[in-house]
């Protein structure tokens, strides 16, 4: 969300992250915060003791973090 807000941020004075850091650099933050959040869940998923359950969980995420990262890569930012 604060990412498209970066120029009425810089005009009033407000330090986001995104003025801060910069547009690229925070949208490339968030999306490496989603893929560990992805990564965990697999771990979970993959720590499971039924194995019907251990495959969707761990093939389900693996499929939505690569959903994500080509996505991502598709941003324009701009």
């Amino acid at each position: 969300k604060d990412i498209p807000d970066i120029d009425g941020d810089k005009i009033f004075g407000i330090r986001s992250f995104t003025v801060r850091l910069g547009q690229e650099r925070v949208f490339w933050i968030c999306i490496w915060l989603l893929q560990m959040a992805y990564g965990v869940a697999i771990l979970v998923g993959a720590s499971s003791s039924f194995m019907l359950s251990k495959c969707i969980t761990v093939l389900g995420h693996a499929i939505l973090a690569s959903i994500l990262w080509s996505q991502a890569k598709s941003v324009d930012l701009t």
